[in-house]
C-alpha cells in the first residue's frame, strides 16, 4: 500500500492538506468502545487524518478583545465546513476509485457520547466518534500539550482536522518522536478561572506519553476570555483556542522559537486582556 500512501499524500498536498497522517488500528488498542474505529466499521485498517493550518491572524481579534467573530468563522466554521470537507470528500473518492470503502468524519466531540441505544447486544451504542486529538497524535501529527491542545511541530496548535476510517491497508506513520510543548505552564498561570489543573498526569497514545493537565469544562465555560462553543455540540468542550489559555501557548511557543513556523513579528504586542470581573 506504499504506492496508495503516497498518491493519496500528494493528491492532498496538491488540494491545500497542509497536514495529512496515517494511523494502523492496532494503535487505538484500550480507547473507549463508542470512540473506536473499529465498532464504527470492524473489517477498518487505517485511519487518515488531514487538516490546514487556523491563519494566525484569526486570533488577533480576540488577542485584542474587539472580535470575535473573525475567529469562529476562519478558525473554525470556514476551515470545518468549507475547506476542510472538500479535502475529505476527494480522499475518500481518491481510496474508494482504487477499490477500498473509506468514511468521511468530521471531528464530533467524543465527550458528548453516547446519544442512542445499542440497535443489538453486541453492538455499542451509537453514536462512535474517534477522538481527532488521539487520531492525530495515533497518526504522526504531534503531541497533545499540557493545555490539553493537539500540538504539531509546525504550527503548535493553529489547525483544524478531518479524518477517514477505511479497510485499506495503508502503511501507517511512525508517532512523533520530538516535543512541542516545553511544560512552561502559561496556559495554566494565564486561565482567569484555574479550569487547567496545576498538577498534570500523564496521558499514553500508541506508547506516546504525554502530560497533559485536567479541564474543568464548568469553570471553562464560565471563562469569558474567548472561548467559543464547540462547532457541533455545544455540550462539548469548548473551544479553547482563542481563550487565554490557547493565545498564551501560541505566544509562547512562536516567542521561544519551538515551532518550524516562523514569523516576522511576535503574535503578543501587549499585556493580554481579561474579563472585565477577572481584571
Amino acid at each position: 500500500m506504499s504506492q496508495l500512501k503516497s498518491e493519496l499524500k500528494e493528491g492532498l498536498r496538491g488540494l491545500g492538506a497542509e497536514l495529512v497522517g496515517v494511523a494502523s488500528l492496532d494503535r487505538f488498542e484500550g480507547v473507549r468502545p463508542n470512540e473506536d474505529p473499529r465498532e464504527l466499521f470492524p473489517e477498518a485498517r487505517s485511519i487518515v487524518v488531514l487538516g490546514r493550518a487556523i491563519p494566525r491572524g484569526a486570533l488577533r481579534g480576540t488577542e485584542e478583545g474587539t472580535c470575535w467573530g473573525v475567529y469562529r468563522n476562519f478558525g473554525g466554521d470556514v476551515l470545518s465546513e468549507y475547506f476542510l470537507p472538500r479535502l475529505t470528500y476527494h480522499a475518500t473518492r481518491f481510496i474508494e476509485d482504487r477499490g477500498w470503502e473509506a468514511i468521511p468524519m468530521h471531528p464530533y466531540p467524543p465527550d458528548t457520547q453516547p446519544m442512542g441505544v445499542p440497535v443489538a447486544e453486541d453492538r455499542v451504542a451509537p453514536n462512535v466518534v474517534p477522538d481527532i486529538r488521539y487520531a492525530a497524535v495515533a497518526a504522526g501529527l504531534g503531541e497533545i500539550g499540557r493545555c490539553g491542545l493537539l500540538l504539531t511541530p509546525r504550527y503548535g496548535p493553529l489547525q483544524r482536522l478531518h479524518m477517514i476510517v477505511t479497510d485499506a491497508e495503508i502503511e501507517p506513520d511512525p508517532l512523533f518522536e520530538g516535543q512541542v510543548c516545553d511544560q512552561c505552564e502559561e496556559c495554566v498561570k494565564q486561565c482567569p478561572h484555574g479550569a487547567l489543573s496545576a498538577d498534570p498526569r500523564e496521558i499514553t497514545i500508541a506508547g506516546k506519553t504525554m502530560l497533559v493537565s485536567d479541564l474543568d469544562i464548568s469553570k471553562c465555560r464560565a471563562c469569558g476570555s474567548g472561548q467559543q462553543s464547540d462547532l457541533y455540540d455545544p455540550e462539548g468542550e469548548p473551544d479553547r483556542l482563542p481563550a487565554a489559555c490557547g493565545r498564551a501557548c501560541v505566544a509562547h511557543l512562536m516567542d521561544a522559537g519551538l515551532l518550524e513556523l516562523k514569523y516576522q513579528a511576535s503574535f503578543r504586542k501587549r499585556d493580554p486582556w481579561f474579563p472585565r470581573s477577572e481584571a
